[in-house]
């Protein structure tokens, strides 16, 4: 037994260490603003107020469809950053870009875009794969004073580019230059309608990693100087679950394990949580006691056997019957108790009913001769039953016999 528990407590001491890791960061591409790692836009989102100081800023915790269904929009811009397009459904980008036409404005930041898109806007995406793990990607923003360049460390090894547009609605505003030799459009405006879309296909520049380092921030700026000063309308709390869920479903902390079991540290004191409890439950199955036999006491048929003759008595009055179930009842008392039997009646009933009972021989004369009497008779009545339950009485009375054997 303690070999078994001494296993069962390394296991646990085992997971509760794995747990301790001190890599408590994840580098999932969530681009989520209550997402403090890397790849969330935690930071963005606090340093909004600042970069647009005269803007009412609007999250939107419901469904991205709802909230274009029910709310009146005027010349709010529409912010969305993230890996794809697709996490949300197509008829919200149509409600999206109807808004778009009637006057409104987006800034979209994915490294692919749905068909809704491409096919409406006319332009086509494509990925440039550098052979160096290392290597820098410049990135350029048009200027009215000239282009400003800022310098990054590629976090992946493949970058998206606007391989092809419509020059007749769309402005490039911003470059990547992957080498010496390669500059591809990264940040176009394209105008669709009474308004006009801010395209870019490098969302993880707007990531907290990226926002903390260096002066990369003012290339956030930059790319943001081409958004007019008016309301904003922030599409990235909890996006692509508010999206797949049901529509009373706000993507809170606790509508699944998701939050739990994406973070290192929290998944590993769960599983430690969860093995203990199975630790529990097996050692307290083997702690618990039999379960005891239930032994019900003796039942009184004394009372059994008047509640008989009471209802016997009450639908049926016939005192033959019931005089000589009661002179029956006794003898069989006198068996279970005397081991007096059928044949020992036949014989001096009455001395040896009084040595084995010890009761006085009048009492048992007087008892006997009733019986034989009572025995031999077809019919009964009602004094009759009364005189016999009133001598078996009596003789119960002075052997102290309440239908166990005195003693």
């Amino acid at each position: 037994m303690r070999k078994i528990f001494g296993k069962y407590l390394m296991f646990v001491f085992a997971l509760m260490l794995i747990g301790c890791d001190t890599d408590d960061f994840s580098w999932y591409k969530s681009f989520e603003s209550a997402d403090t790692n890397p790849m969330g836009t935690y930071v963005l989102r606090k340093e909004l107020p600042k970069i647009f100081p005269n803007s009412e800023i609007k999250d939107i915790k419901g469904r991205t469809y709802d909230f274009f269904m029910d709310e009146y929009l005027t010349d709010e811009h529409y912010f969305f950053i993230h890996s794809d397009t697709y996490i949300i459904p197509d008829y919200t980008w149509e409600e999206i870009m109807y808004y778009v036409n009637q006057g409104g404005s987006a800034f979209i930041s994915a490294y692919n875009f749905s068909s809704e898109f491409t096919d409406s806007l006319g332009f086509s995406i494509d990925q440039s794969f550098p052979m160096r793990p290392d290597f820098s990607v410049r990135y350029s923003i048009k200027k009215p004073e000239g282009e400003k360049t800022y310098v990054y460390t590629s976090q992946s090894k493949n970058k998206s580019y606007f391989s092809s547009y419509n020059p007749d609605n769309t402005e490039v505003l911003g470059y990547a230059e992957f080498d010496e030799k390669r500059k591809e459009p990264n940040y176009i405006k394209v105008y669709y309608g009474n308004g006009y879309l801010l395209l870019h296909t490098e969302p993880v520049l707007f990531s907290n990693y990226e926002m903390l380092k260096k002066d990369h921030f003012k290339y956030v700026t930059d790319a943001f100087s081409y958004i007019d000063d008016t309301g904003i309308i922030w599409d990235n709390y909890r996006t692509e679950r508010r999206n797949r869920v049901s529509s009373n479903d706000d993507g809170g902390f606790f509508s699944s394990l998701g939050f739990i079991m994406k973070h290192r540290s929290l998944k590993m004191a769960f599983l430690t949580l969860l093995a203990l409890g199975i630790l529990y439950l097996l050692f307290n199955s083997k702690r618990r006691q039999r379960a005891q036999e239930v032994i019900l006491p003796y039942s009184n048929h004394t009372l059994d056997f008047t509640k008989t003759l009471s209802e016997l008595y009450r639908y049926n009055s016939d005192h033959t019957a019931m005089t000589k179930y009661k002179i029956n009842y006794f003898l069989e008392q006198l068996r279970l108790n005397y081991n007096i039997t059928a044949r020992d009646t036949e014989k001096d009933f009455t001395d040896l009913l009084a040595a084995k009972s010890g009761a006085d021989r009048d009492t048992c004369q007087n008892l006997v001769n009733v019986i034989n009497s009572y025995r031999t008779r077809n019919y009964l009545n009602k004094s009759d039953f009364v005189k016999i339950q009133s001598i078996i009485e009596t003789f119960n009375r002075k052997i102290k016999f309440n239908g166990r054997k005195s003693g």
